[in-house]
């Protein structure tokens, strides 16, 4: 096969180099972060009193084939409570993106919420985009070699306490911790802890947006369960083109507006802080994960402006055309039912189990 003809068929990867940005979405982002990370590292070492049974909030025992889960104690026959989890998940899914698009993308997934880590790592160590741009296009010297190394150190750190701490709630954790580092712990803790270190560090290290845009299937069927009424990150093409830069002339948003200028000054901003590289003014694509950094970005430029917010902002369709945007609608209520059926169908289940 020719060079020409594998062009056609494979894109060569361009890295992706996030440049950092404050303001209200990115402090949402810290918030659920802080919360995911201390629930699933800390939930493992929560104390719950038992008689006979392990004294852990969480804990998985497959030996014994029970889970606990604080006062909940599941058994095999009981399995079939999964199944509602999962339908509640689901729908809950469906009816979030329904109204606000790929929230869960951008603010609960997993692979965001590593990635988001790791990249904070890499700009911690490396610097802001341009020098991490300036660090991969320079020899392989001294300063490299450290900062690069120094990087994938603290990837690796992040991806093995991952790895340990997911291993942790399939037993005791305080004895399993001593056992892993005294070369006590059984065979499984060292393989699924080893296993999940390498798939994190790949995953969100080096892969990062490729999952997002080659693995995850959630993109590709996304648009089934979109309508005109469901809140995105759009751009106001209305209000922003015709694209000019800033100049002495052409500072002044009323004079910009009576010369038929639009607000987007193409300052690239909002392409610099997507962590999956698109460009928001093309329209919705489906690489958008809906984290909202490019309205962070395009806010802090309208503010240095001078000028309003939401030239890129969260709305509708319907709403981009001048008309009102429907939360409640037959869609929604419809998954609102049945997640209302399943919630109460798995509590009552709970409730007057045998």
């Amino acid at each position: 096969m020719s060079d020409q003809t594998a062009d056609s068929f494979y894109q060569k990867r361009i890295p992706i180099y996030p440049r950092s940005v404050k303001g209200r979405f990115r402090n949402l982002k810290y918030a659920v972060l802080a919360l995911a990370y201390g629930v699933y590292f800390l939930l493992p070492w929560v104390r719950w009193e038992r008689p006979n049974a392990p004294n852990q909030a969480v804990i998985f025992d497959i030996p014994d084939r029970v889970f606990y889960v604080f006062g909940l104690t599941m058994h095999p026959q009981d399995m079939y409570w999964l199944a509602g989890i999962l339908v509640i998940a689901a729908m809950l899914l469906f009816m979030v993106t329904g109204i606000a698009g790929r929230v869960f993308c951008g603010y609960f997934c997993f692979q965001t919420l590593w990635t988001d880590v790791f990249t904070s790592l890499e700009h911690w160590i490396q610097g802001e985009r341009p020098a991490r741009i300036r660090l991969d296009k320079a020899p392989w010297d001294a300063e490299k070699i450290i900062k690069k190394g120094l990087t994938w150190a603290s990837w690796l750190l992040v991806a093995f306490a991952t790895g340990l701490t997911f291993a942790l709630y399939w037993g005791n954790a305080p004895t399993l911790f001593y056992q892993f580092f005294t070369a006590q712990a059984p065979f499984p803790a060292y393989a699924t802890t080893f296993f999940l270190t390498a798939t994190t560090f790949v995953m969100a290290g080096l892969a990062r947006e490729q999952v997002c845009t080659y693995m995850c299937p959630y993109g590709r069927f996304q648009s089934a369960m979109f309508d005109t009424d469901t809140l995105i990150v759009s751009y106001d093409p209305v209000r922003g083109e015709n694209r000019h830069k800033v100049s002495k002339e052409l500072r002044d948003r009323q004079q910009r507006q009576a010369q038929g200028v639009g607000d987007c000054i193409d300052c690239g901003y909002c392409v610099q802080v997507c962590p999956t590289g698109i460009d928001i003014r093309n329209g919705l694509q489906y690489q958008c994960i809906s984290c909202a950094l490019c309205i962070d970005a395009c806010d802090t430029i309208m503010d240095k402006m001078g000028w309003p917010r939401g030239l890129i902002r969260y709305t509708s369709d319907k709403e981009l055309q001048g008309e009102k945007t429907k939360i409640i609608k037959p869609k929604t209520l419809g998954y609102a039912v049945i997640l209302t059926a399943a919630i109460l169908s798995l509590g009552w289940s709970i409730a007057n189990r045998a």
